[in-house]
Parts: C-alpha cells; structure tokens; sequence
C-alpha cells in the first residue's frame, strides 16, 4: 500500500509554517509580508472582539489603523481602544490591556502625548480616558491584577515627566482582627480640566482632584480635593494655596505678554 502525504500549515504571529509528513520531518518556515502580518492580525483581534478604532478630523471612523507611535496589545477579549487624529501628537506610547477594558484618547490639536504608559494585564473592567487639548511628557497609568476601576483626565491638562496614576495597591493590608482587606480601591482616579501635574508626582488610588488644580512637583496625593484654583503639594499632598490659576507660558513670556497688553489698553 502506497503511503499517503501529510501536509499541514500553521502559523505563528511572523511566519507560515509548511509541514510534511505525520510526525513534520518536513518543515518549511515562510516570513508572512506585511499585508499578510496584518491580515491575520486583525482576524485575531476580531475573534477576540478587540476593536481599535480612529476617529477622523472629518467624523469618519477607521478601525484597526495603522499605528506607528502607539504599541497596543491586548491579551484577553472584549477590549476597546478608541483613537482620534492627529495621530501625529502621539510618540512612544503603549497600550496593554487584558479583558473587558477601554482606552479613550481624544483630540490632541496643540500638543503632544508621549511616554504615555498603560498597564491593565490580567485586569478586567478598567475604563481609561483621556480629554481633549492635554500635553503627556511621562505618565505611568498602573491599572494590573485590578477590576472595575476608572481613569478620567479632562481637557486641557498638562502632565510632566515621570508621573504616575496608581489605581490601587500592589499589596493587601488587612485587619488583624477581621482579615479583612483595608485597602481595596473603590472607584479609581479623576482629574478635572485644566490640571497642571507637576514632574515626579505620583497620585494614589481613589483620589479625585478638582479643575484648575497645581500638583507640585514631587508630590504623593493619596486623598481627594474639593476645592478648585489651588495649589496642591507636599507628602501627603495638602493644600498650600487657594485663588490661582496657571498659563503654559513661562513666567517671563507670560509677564511681557501682561505687560503688552496692558499698553494696548
């Protein structure tokens, strides 16, 4: 009796694999291209119902865009990564998420997001989202091993370098007594419009800051803030002034700037 050829393909995320024979004494590797690299990445994703999706400056959607200042990788199901254009405000930024999740980035006309970092892995329920007109230098959105919790950053913000939005504690701390865990998060963090987060400030979880509010640099904000217009610094942050406001101008620009427009009036 004749013997009967056995062919086989499988994949992997770069490359085709050609089998012969039962046992593969055969093997052929073929790198994908790219249009084969994306194609089979999409299915993936839609198999998983992972959407990425771009919103246009026109309205219009595109989904699973190319992305080439944004690294996205989802390592569960139901994710959804919401993008809008200019695309060319993002460098260097990355995305991770694991199930049941979602990033919101919106418009960015004036300024740059860069070094934006979003860790979510074996996470569900995290809800992610960024206003309109915001500057990123560095910031560390630490969301891993939690559930159901959300990050809101409103319009018009200006975050420095080396920052971080802690949504929970990597550790328990219980009750002796009970055994009860006392630090669990409750909700997440917010930040209302027109913050100005200061270099080296790390902002702990279920805090929520007040619009027009100043995080000095190298703070830790480990409770929420009611009042808005005021300085917010120290460890543990606190209240240092009240009745203020900030401008991206430096102090310099911003004063000659006063002064000219006090000439013209």
């Amino acid at each position: 009796m004749a013997k009967v050829a056995f062919f086989n393909f499988s994949y992997t995320d770069t490359h085709k694999i050609f089998s012969v024979g039962k046992n593969s004494f055969i093997r052929l590797k073929f790198k994908l291209n790219t249009k084969e690299l994306k194609k089979r990445r999409i299915l993936n994703l839609k198999e998983n119902n992972n959407i990425i999706s771009l919103v246009k400056e026109n309205g219009e959607i595109e989904y699973y865009p190319d992305l080439l200042n944004i690294q996205i990788e989802f390592y569960g199901k139901n994710n959804v990564v919401e993008l809008h254009e200019p695309l060319s405000t993002f460098s260097n930024c990355r995305i991770i998420l694991q199930d049941n999740s979602s990033v919101k980035i919106l418009k960015q006309q004036e300024h740059q997001i860069a070094n934006l970092y979003i860790f979510a892995r074996y996470s569900t329920g995290i809800n992610i989202s960024i206003g309109e007109n915001c500057s990123i230098n560095q910031l560390n959105i630490e969301a891993t091993r939690s559930k159901d919790l959300i990050c809101q950053i409103g319009n018009n913000c200006m975050i420095s370098s080396d920052t971080m939005l802690r949504l929970h504690d990597a550790h328990t701390i219980y009750d002796v007594n009970t055994k009860l865990p006392l630090n669990k998060p409750s909700k997440g963090i917010v930040i209302g419009d027109n913050c100005w987060i200061s270099q080296f400030v790390k902002i702990l979880k279920d805090v929520e800051i007040p619009a027009s509010s100043i995080i000095g640099i190298g703070s830790i904000v480990t409770k929420s803030f009611e009042k808005e217009n005021t300085i917010i610094a120290g460890i543990p942050a606190k209240i240092v002034r009240e009745n203020i406001a900030w401008d991206r101008l430096n102090v310099f620009s911003y004063e000659e700037n006063l002064m000219r427009n006090e000439l013209n009036v």
